[in-house]
């Protein structure tokens, strides 16, 4: 079991490459084309849908994923049916207040534009199917369908790109139309999940009924806690409005999105199979292969993760020039206050999975409730004085006091130590590569990204083995046998290394 753990990293990696050339392709496109006042209200609109999602789920998520990892198949589709249902029932909820309440929000959010209401609609729906698509293959440690669903919403985002290329189409348009071809994507994979499901279901409902309530109890503790998450992610865009310009705004939706693809796309692969394998080992009492993946695993991710960072904060400016305009330039300034501040949201979700399989899913949400409070307090305290770069440092240090709050609740029911002497080197090793970077100086930036990315991190892996030897892992990164070594050895050869 372990040993798929580590054996679906790459088919994730090959994901996240996925997601973020999706990425890469519509902020160019939106950015250049309609500009930071409309990409500010794709923005709002992507705000609204993170909002209202965690309302439509309840946690349900969470919790299918908390009470069906380990189940038989039989067991999990007779939940997903019961599941669908309630996120339907959700839904339409949803429909109706948005039809009382579309006048309000057009003009709050989108300057009377109600095409955009019907977009956020839409927007949920193809969420919600994705979320149930996604859940599924993640309890079965199905890395490979979740690319592959992943991979079809990158080609409708590029072919709808074209179209909107040619039509000309405003930006809810586009937005609109990409996000019914996601739905449609994720309806049909859902579909090619009920056509195997063959005879199960008709386990009868005796055993039925209690599913719904099982799922809303459980998610009803962890629900405030993703609004909080809400908060700690997006709220801060909403708090902008009141004080900086729509264009401000979609400035700084872009710089935040930099920081955080970057880095997810690190550590997505390595945590996305993470919370499920955890339920497993906590309901087989499988505490020594818990401990060792979660050690190797963080230790793994920071490993990239720190100079990445660095990385990012050398090359802000070529960044934003490759996949922008000269006008989003200001926002480059708080790229590592977002990166850093996912770097602790990351951590911090590892000790959040911990808490709630020890069924302590109530003392996380009450961390992210604080977390959430905080941002949102420091967010009026500095963005009427210091705008964008308020926004940003209220996040980060947020999402460090989430960390702190998690970290040492945590350390009650699984203790495991950092290689805090390796996770220093990896800063030292990162920081001695910044002047360096900061003087070179290539005029084109895709020659730019081209030459200076591979050597930095060839350098910094370079330093890494001479300052940190005994990390032998790094020789099967340089000769691109990373990830046969972990199909071989699992982790329980190679936790020693890391």
């Amino acid at each position: 079991m372990i040993k798929s753990f580590y054996k679906n990293i790459p088919i994730l990696f090959l994901l996240e490459v996925i997601i973020k050339i999706k990425f890469i392709l519509i902020i160019p496109f939106v950015t250049r084309i309609y500009g930071a006042a409309e990409y500010g209200k794709i923005t709002q609109a992507n705000a609204l849908t993170s909002l209202f999602l965690p309302f439509l789920l309840i946690g349900t998520e969470d919790a299918f994923i908390r009470f069906y990892s380990s189940k038989s198949t039989a067991e999990k589709y007779l939940a997903l049916n019961y599941w669908f249902k309630f996120i339907t029932t959700t839904y339409l909820v949803a429909v109706v207040f948005f039809l009382f309440f579309s006048n309000s929000i057009s003009k709050y959010f989108f300057q009377n534009e109600i095409t955009w209401c019907l977009v956020v609609l839409i927007l949920l729906l193809s969420q919600l199917f994705f979320s149930m698509v996604r859940t599924w293959h993640r309890i079965n440690n199905d890395a490979k369908k979740i690319t592959i669903l992943y991979f079809a919403s990158t080609l409708n985002c590029f072919f709808m790109i074209i179209i909107a290329l040619i039509t000309k189409i405003t930006a809810s348009y586009f937005i609109l139309f990409n996000s019914l071809g996601d739905f449609a994507i994720g309806l049909f994979f859902y579909l090619l999940i009920l056509r195997k499901r063959g005879e199960v279901t008709r386990i009868h409902d005796e055993k039925g009924r209690g599913i719904t309530k099982k799922l809303i109890s459980y998610g009803i503790v962890v629900m405030p806690g993703s609004l909080a998450v809400w908060a700690l992610n997006i709220a801060d865009r909403l708090i902008l409005t009141k004080y900086v310009s729509l264009s401000d705004i979609g400035i700084y939706s872009f710089s935040y999105s930099i920081g955080q693809a970057a880095l997810y796309l690190i550590f997505g692969p390595i945590w996305m199979l993470y919370p499920n394998n955890a339920s497993k080992y906590i309901d087989e009492k499988n505490y020594s292969e818990l401990r060792s993946i979660t050690q190797s695993s963080i230790t793994l991710a920071m490993t990239f993760i720190i100079p990445t960072i660095i990385f990012l904060y050398a090359s802000r400016g070529e960044i934003t020039l490759l996949l922008s305009t000269a006008s989003f330039l200001k926002g480059g300034m708080i790229f590592p206050f977002v990166s850093a501040g996912y770097c602790f949201c990351m951590l911090s979700s590892y000790h959040e999975v911990i808490l709630c399989n020890f069924n302590q899913q109530k003392q996380a949400t009450i961390h992210i409730l604080i977390s959430a409070f905080i941002n949102i307090t420091l967010n009026f305290i500095f963005i009427p004085y210091i705008g964008i770069l308020g926004a940003a440092l209220a996040t980060t240090t947020a999402f460090g006091i989430l960390y702190m709050l998690n970290y040492y609740a945590s350390r009650k029911y699984l203790l495991f130590a950092y290689d805090t002497k390796y996770l220093f080197k990896t800063i030292i090793a990162s920081i001695i590569l910044l002047p360096i970077l900061n003087h070179i100086t290539i005029p084109n930036k895709y020659f730019y990204f081209l030459i200076c990315g591979p050597l930095f991190y060839t350098a910094y892996f370079a330093i890494i083995y001479w300052m940190a030897p005994e990390k032998r892992i790094f020789y099967t990164f340089a000769s691109n046998k990373l990830f046969s070594y972990f199909r071989r050895y699992g982790p329980q050869k190679s936790s020693s290394l890391l």
